[in-house]
């Protein structure tokens, strides 16, 4: 029942929108396109819709659209990884955001160069922008009433899924959301009939036709959620059209990326060219990367040595830039392409090497040390603190073959109190030496 409130939603907007910045990010998010698509053949309701590429295929597919509706009217959608579209702004110059209504299909082409190929910046994404390759072609909706729907896990409070409704839906909703009203659910995310109806009248202010579709539309997001393995399903805003049935108008899926196995077809939709450079190349020699806001570097063999050693950095004044987790069977070539990804990052400037070898063995990372070592910027410090299986041979490869920029210790402290104080000299030859002291720590437990 609703008097199980589980916080306001302000407090849940806040935990399950907040950026990862100290944690590994155990999700990826698939374009609005594909999302409607498995909403579709879940059975629920979405406007007419092509995908379009060129200015030429969205002109085509308006003109199929208002054979199809009667209507010249479209709606062009940037099929762009990040919220708060509508109040973008484009590279090209391009003025109305990404989400823009067009009066027919010459209007539409005409937009839609100004769109694709462009890049369009919003409150998420930074001012670099995220690209634009693809167009959502839409039919315009004419809905009676708007509304919120969403089944998100809650993992700063429940620990499970839950239902987010309100009566209010669009691009207001995060200004709007104390209004946000929610609910747990069980392991399997699954709304009884009874619960559905209970959200369609008492919070959504429903009846009649209009509450039972709802109730409906609510039940099979949760399933939806559930078969897909998703971290978050948000609908925003849901609507009631004429004849009282409930639509989706645009909507949001996270994917938990540990389901990759399960979800072949959501994990091929994945858009590389969205996501950080850094963690698309992780991805592909087989890391795991997460960027943070600090300036020293972090490659990681084991999330809790990880988590230590950062905790160790931080408490000596420092901030990590990044999680990297080389894995267990890591070899010399991925712990070279590991020190590359991080080397690439300008914001790192400074570098510590955490090596706790188990099952991996410290001289083949020392090994990819040196290879990338010699690719690295010059004058590029690296400390490096090596334990563990052939240890010694590792550390005596690094002595002879590191280079001047590495230094080598066995202390874990000892490791930090020296990537600290390279930091600071990296800092203060910003303003007359050479650029580049970075601190690289590299973190491999087994």
């Amino acid at each position: 029942m609703y008097s199980r409130f589980i916080g306001s939603g302000r407090q849940l907007f806040s935990t399950i929108y907040s950026t990862v910045s100290q944690q590994q990010r155990r999700q990826f998010n698939v374009h609005e396109h594909t999302a409607m698509s498995l909403l579709r053949k879940n059975g629920i309701l979405v406007p007419d819709f092509e995908l379009a590429s060129s200015a030429d295929e969205v002109y085509t597919f308006a003109r199929e659209l208002e054979r199809r509706t009667g209507r010249p009217q479209v709606m062009l959608k940037a099929q762009v990884l990040a919220g708060g579209r509508s109040r973008g702004e484009w590279s090209s110059g391009l003025a109305g955001g990404g989400v823009r209504l067009a009066a027919g299909a010459d209007e539409a082409r005409l937009l839609a160069q100004g769109m694709l190929g462009h890049r369009l910046r919003t409150r998420q994404t930074g001012p670099e922008g995220r690209p634009c390759h693809r167009l959502l072609v839409v039919e315009p909706a004419k809905p009676v009433r708007e509304f919120y729907l969403a089944v998100a896990m809650d993992t700063g409070g429940s620990g499970g899924p839950i239902l987010m409704a309100a009566r209010l839906g669009g691009t207001g909703i995060e200004e709007a959301a104390s209004s946000v009203v929610a609910r747990p659910l069980g392991p399997e995310a699954a709304l009884s009939g009874a619960g559905a109806a209970e959200v369609a009248e008492r919070v959504l202010g429903l009846a009649g036709r209009e509450a039972e579709s709802a109730a409906r539309f609510a039940q099979q997001l949760c399933r939806m959620f559930s078969a897909s393995d998703a971290t978050l399903l948000e609908v925003n805003p849901a609507a009631v059209d004429s004849h009282g049935q409930v639509l989706c108008l645009d909507c949001k899926l996270n994917v938990d990326s540990n389901a990759r196995f399960r979800q072949p077809e959501l994990c091929s939709a994945r858009d590389w060219a969205q996501e950080d450079p850094r963690d698309a190349t992780a991805a592909g020699c087989g890391l795991k990367y997460v960027g943070m806001d600090g300036d020293i570097g972090c490659l990681v063999n084991g999330a809790g040595l990880a988590m230590a050693t950062m905790d160790i950095v931080k408490l000596h004044g420092g901030e990590p830039a990044n999680f990297l987790d080389v894995g267990g069977t890591v070899t010399a070539k991925q712990v070279a392409q590991a020190l590359d990804i991080i080397g690439s990052d300008g914001r790192v400037t400074a570098a510590l090497v955490n090596i706790f070898g188990g099952i991996v063995r410290c001289d083949v990372v020392a090994e990819g040390l040196v290879s990338a070592l010699q690719r690295l910027r010059p004058g590029l410090p690296v400390v490096v603190r090596l334990q563990g299986n052939r240890g010694s041979e590792a550390r005596q490869l690094l002595r002879r073959e590191g280079g001047a920029a590495v230094s080598v210790c066995e202390c874990l402290d000892e490791a930090a109190r020296m990537v600290r104080t390279a930091e600071s000299l990296a800092l203060a030859s910003l303003g007359g030496f050479a650029l580049g002291h970075t601190v690289l720590m590299v973190m491999l437990c087994s």
